[in-house]
């Protein structure tokens, strides 16, 4: 069996390393969707560039693939499986935007007490990041992101944020039955997490619904904050 994990929203994927390592000694084969790297802000970074992307890595493969979506990384997977259903075994959303036909990372759904108080955001041509200037703002992130994590890995974390395409987090799904309805969905939801509130994954798992549900008391980043107890639920799901 062969996983890819895709990363959330400003993250690159070195925050997998542990979980990677940890798969690897039950002998799972694991690799990692690389970013896009923002060169200009002025670049136009898609969900198409990153569906190509990821087919690229996954084209030569022999076996069925395993893809494991951390936060708006849920968009990717889901939109990949729509366009190459026949290469995936299961899609494994973590805290991930499971979402359904002709919705965006933007229409997430959240009552007004369901949306997190948000760190400082900048926003340039087709990006935006987080302001890590000051203490302040550095614990604001650390709150809303890594509120569970060992400090030391919390501002590691913060000093490798990198630019988001907007022009990412905007595409709506355009979905079927026929190719993502058909493939096996598991969510791992976190429920100690300051970013998508446990109740906001709930009504996620409610419009897309999933074979199997587990729950882990872990902040956003459990990759970080509890990479083992996170590797045995991947493996309950790898071999199921």
């Amino acid at each position: 069996m062969y996983c890819v994990f895709i990363a959330g929203s400003y993250h690159e994927p070195w925050y997998f390393e542990n979980v990677v390592d940890l798969l690897a000694a039950e002998g799972i084969k694991s690799d990692v969707l690389l970013p896009i790297p923002c060169t200009s802000y002025t670049d136009r970074i898609t969900m198409e560039d990153y569906v190509a992307r990821l087919y690229e890595l996954l084209q030569d493969k022999n076996e069925k693939i395993i893809l494991i979506a951390h936060s708006s990384g849920g968009q990717i997977i889901t939109n990949f499986a729509e366009k190459y259903a026949d290469l995936i075994d299961k899609l494994i959303y973590v805290s991930g935007t499971l979402l359904p036909n002709d919705y965006s990372n933007f229409d997430i759904p959240r009552q007004n007490n369901e949306r997190p108080i948000l760190p400082e955001v900048v926003m340039e041509g087709n990006f935006k990041w987080y302001k890590t200037d000051s203490q302040d703002n550095r614990q604001k992130i650390i709150e809303y992101f890594y509120n569970q994590c060992p400090l030391d890995l919390a501002e590691q974390a913060v000093d490798r944020l990198i630019p988001q395409s907007i022009l990412l987090l905007q595409h709506k799904n355009k979905l079927s039955e026929e190719n993502f309805g058909k493939i096996d969905k598991y969510y791992i939801k976190c429920m100690n997490d300051h970013v998508i509130f446990p109740s906001v994954q709930e009504k996620m798992i409610d419009l897309v619904p999933c074979k199997k549900v587990y729950e882990l008391e872990s902040d956003h980043v459990p990759f970080l904050s509890m990479p083992r107890k996170l590797s045995k639920i991947l493996m309950n799901i790898i071999n199921e």
